[in-house]
């Protein structure tokens, strides 16, 4: 009995193969991309349109494509490594992972002048996307006008999306500060240097008096009387050197019996001014002449006022005949 089931068996084996029938073994083949955002896997091969499966020993070529901003890393599961394109051959149902990676790119900020850029996060390479925030900082005295490179825009802070390997350049100039300087009175005030003027430059101011005037003292941005100052620009100033008319005072001697009659007679008079001076004689005598800042017989006289003076008319006794 067992002999005629063997050789039955036999008999449809030989029959099979002798009018060219095959059964093929079909197998699945499972990708998955990692991260499923990172890219896709092509595959190249005789797919069973019925079935989606692929005959046992066949070739598939698969080709991983990355998305923009992301790197094909390796091969999982029934097959490793990081070839590609490469070659599976089915043998089995087939599991294969391909794994992505983010691109990471650097980011380099220069500055030009003085002052400082932060970046939020600060890490010495960015994944692709990410966003950065840049943040420019100037020195004592200087400031920020401008981003040039990878952005352009005058605002300190900005923020950035991080697409390759980017340079950006902050600009900062340093602040022209103003000086202005104003007189009341009669002067001047010598400047040196002139401008433009920057941070902690130093200027010295001199007060020049006309004739007749004096300096009198420093209002507004600069206090003190000294008609010499330094000052240090770190600020716009304003300035004001004030000058004061000199005054002066008129002393009137007698000498012998007479007055002098003064017009005007003030204790003080201002640099320029005019006084009149008219000698009367006591009866019994005449004026002879003038002494000290005025000389001669001439009268009345009129002098000018351009320092202190002091006078002296002299009258002298009329002889009796």
């Amino acid at each position: 009995m067992k002999k005629s089931i063997f050789f039955m068996a036999l008999i449809i084996i030989i029959l099979l193969i002798s009018s060219g029938c095959h059964y093929k073994w079909y197998y699945a083949l499972n990708i998955t991309c990692n991260p499923a955002e990172g890219g896709i896997v092509n595959e190249t091969g005789d797919k069973n349109p019925e079935n989606g499966k692929y005959a046992k020993h066949s070739n598939v070529i698969l080709e991983a494509i990355p998305n923009s901003g992301w790197s094909f890393l390796n091969w999982e599961g029934n097959l490793t490594g990081d070839e590609n394109p490469t070659t599976v051959q089915i043998e089995d149902d087939t599991n294969i992972t391909a794994n992505f990676g983010r691109n990471e790119y650097t980011l380099t900020a220069s500055v030009t002048g003085e002052g400082t850029v932060t970046m939020n996060p600060s890490k010495e390479k960015y994944e692709y996307e990410e966003t950065v925030e840049l943040a420019a900082l100037p020195a004592t005295g200087w400031e920020f006008v401008g981003w040039t490179g990878y952005i352009t825009s005058d605002s300190s802070v900005v923020q950035i999306d991080i697409l390759g390997n980017t340079n950006v350049t902050a600009i900062f100039e340093k602040i022209e500060y103003y000086l202005s300087v104003e007189t009341t009175g009669a002067g001047m005030v010598s400047i040196s240097p002139d401008g433009p003027y920057y941070y902690n430059d130093v200027v010295q101011l001199t007060a020049l008096a006309s004739p007749g005037w004096e300096f009198d003292e420093w209002t507004g941005d600069l206090s003190g009387n000294d008609p010499s100052e330094e000052i240090i620009m770190n600020e716009d100033k304003n300035i004001t050197a004030n000058f004061e008319v000199e005054k002066y005072t008129l002393t009137i001697g007698v000498i012998g019996g007479g007055e002098v009659q003064i017009d005007p007679e003030k204790d003080e008079y201002e640099y320029g001014e005019y006084v009149e001076l008219t000698p009367e004689a006591s009866a019994g005598w005449e004026f002879s002449g003038w002494s000290g800042d005025q000389s001669g017989d001439t009268y009345p006289i009129i002098i000018k006022m351009n320092k202190d003076k002091d006078i002296t008319a002299t009258f002298e006794e009329i002889p009796v005949i």
